[in-house]
């Protein structure tokens, strides 16, 4: 930052500030100042005409130079360091700040409390309203600063908070007043335009009548002519504001006619019954001023809707182009259906703010201006949310977890969409998805790897064994030729195997008898 000796509000800092971009003007620029539209901002900067401050306005300004001196003592005293106020540059854009320390490390920005500002909260940067935050993110642009203290106070509240620098931010500042540089240079100052009214057609002559039983004197045929001349030359081409203020205005002065006629027909009534030319006339004078306001009533309407639709319509359009642009690379890199949904979801969430601008709006400048202040505000916040899109594509790619685009990230444009203001929490979502996939693919590899070693280890069945009692049937048949059953016995298992003669006998016995072996 380089450091000008120019003392805040004298005719030179004047000077400076209109030849540079400032962090006080950085909210008007992008179209988000209550207090200040871009228009007028242009206005200031190309021709030095500066909005006028009301009585009341400057009351304001000299309690906030008296609070801030209030306050300063306090905001030291949180810092522990000693504040000056200072005026820099960065290239073209500047700052004057309400206070710098010694080493640069640090800025403070101090204003009057009010209600937006009462709901910040310590610790909680973005508690601070976006139309600040743009002031003290200019500054920290300008001064290369780590951080800024802000304070809102006035004699009994004191509200702070710390901010720091934001690349988020910087892109977006950086970027809007780049196409405000450019649209300085072809602002025209338009000639300022009166209120516009409408004017409605010349006065009917006075229609007067007088009766006898019969129409005694009456300017009945003159009027009939002028009137139809009238109604039949009022014009339904609407084109701009002042058409349509006329076009509202007469459609009133028509129902004014068809009022006066109905009068002067009950007048004519009260005094006969008979005149049926009389009436005829009327009730077709007044039919035709019914007819051309229902006309009007319409057009006026569907006319006005129309152009509307087409103002709100020509700002889409640009702002279509603008982001196909922009996004091109970022769309690239991802497949067909992603890259068609993500467009989709950023063209949504910018498309609906041109009538949310628009809406209760009635002139024609007044809608083109929020169209034109939406667009602005659009071309300097798309850039920088395309930018946290591609730093999170980016490192998918980088990270190898691109290769999941179409199986757990299959609603990878729903997560950009949603994380894009806080992308540690995307990577979270998707390292945490790809953490638990690769969890289950471990068990069930796990899993068969066990089914197939049970597999592998099952143990060869043997044969059961003969039963014994066959075996003795079979070598004692075989060497007794179905002789003596104890001879059997002995001459198989030998002479120890008395012992268990007595048991085994019995059962051998009832097997040879029951196979008819015993006579």
């Amino acid at each position: 930052m380089i450091t000008h000796d120019i003392e805040q509000g004298t005719p030179e800092w004047h000077e400076f500030r209109q030849k540079h971009f400032n962090a006080s003007e950085a909210a008007a620029m992008l179209g988000i100042s209550p207090y200040m539209t871009r228009d007028e901002l242009l206005k200031k900067k190309v021709y030095g005409i500066e909005k006028e401050h009301s009585e009341y306005t400057q009351k304001l300004f000299a309690e906030g130079h008296r609070l801030e001196q209030m306050a300063r003592l306090e905001a030291e005293k949180e810092l522990e360091m000693e504040l000056f106020p200072a005026v820099g540059s960065n290239g073209v854009c500047a700052a004057s700040f309400d206070g710098t320390s010694m080493d640069g490390k640090a800025i403070w920005e101090h204003k009057i409390i009010n209600s937006d500002l009462r709901k910040i909260v310590y610790g909680q940067p973005e508690t601070l309203p976006d139309y600040y935050m743009a002031q003290v993110q200019h500054q920290l642009y300008v001064s290369g600063a780590m951080y800024c203290l802000f304070t809102a106070s006035n004699e009994k509240e004191n509200k702070a908070v710390y901010i720091g620098p934001d690349e988020g931010w910087f892109e977006r500042i950086t970027t809007g007043w780049a196409r405000f540089a450019k649209d300085m240079g072809t602002y025209i100052l338009e000639e300022t335009k009166p209120q516009v009214t409408g004017t409605a057609p010349e006065q009917l002559p006075a229609l007067f009548i007088e009766l006898t039983g019969k129409v005694t004197a009456s300017n009945l045929q003159e009027f009939r002519e002028r009137a139809m001349d009238v109604i039949g030359a009022i014009n339904t081409d609407l084109q701009t504001d002042e058409d349509f203020a006329d076009a509202d205005k007469t459609a009133k002065w028509c129902k004014d006619v068809e009022a006066r006629l109905d009068a002067a027909k009950q007048h004519a009534l009260a005094q006969t019954q008979s005149i049926d030319d009389l009436f005829k006339t009327l009730d077709a004078v007044r039919e035709e001023a019914r007819q051309k306001r229902l006309s009007l009533e319409k057009l006026v309407k569907e006319r006005k809707d129309y152009l509307k639709a087409q103002i709100i319509r020509d700002g889409q359009d640009k702002f279509r182009s603008m982001i196909r642009v922009h996004m091109l690379d970022l769309l690239m890199s991802l497949n067909e259906q992603c890259r068609d949904s993500l467009l989709r979801k950023i063209e949504e969430k910018f498309i609906g703010e041109f009538v949310a601008a628009t809406k209760g709006l009635k002139t024609i400048d007044s809608i083109k201006s929020a169209v034109d202040a939406t667009l602005s505000k659009a071309f300097s916040d798309a850039p920088v949310l395309i930018c946290d899109y591609k730093s999170m594509v980016e490192w998918l790619a980088s990270s190898g977890h691109a290769e999941y685009e179409n199986t757990l990230l299959r609603d990878l444009p729903e997560l950009l969409f949603k994380y894009s203001k806080d992308i540690e929490a995307f990577y979270l979502v998707v390292q945490s998805r790809i953490s638990e996939h690769q969890k289950l693919i471990a068990a069930q590899e796990e899993k068969a790897r066990i089914a197939k070693e049970q597999a592998e280890n099952v143990p060869e069945v043997k044969p059961e064994p003969e039963k014994k009692q066959e075996h003795i049937l079979i070598q004692a048949t075989s060497s007794t030729r179905f002789g003596n059953p104890v001879d059997a016995f002995l001459a198989t298992y030998g002479p120890d195997s008395k012992k268990r003669y007595n048991v085994i006998l019995n059962n051998f016995y009832n097997y040879l008898k029951d196979n008819g072996h015993v006579k």
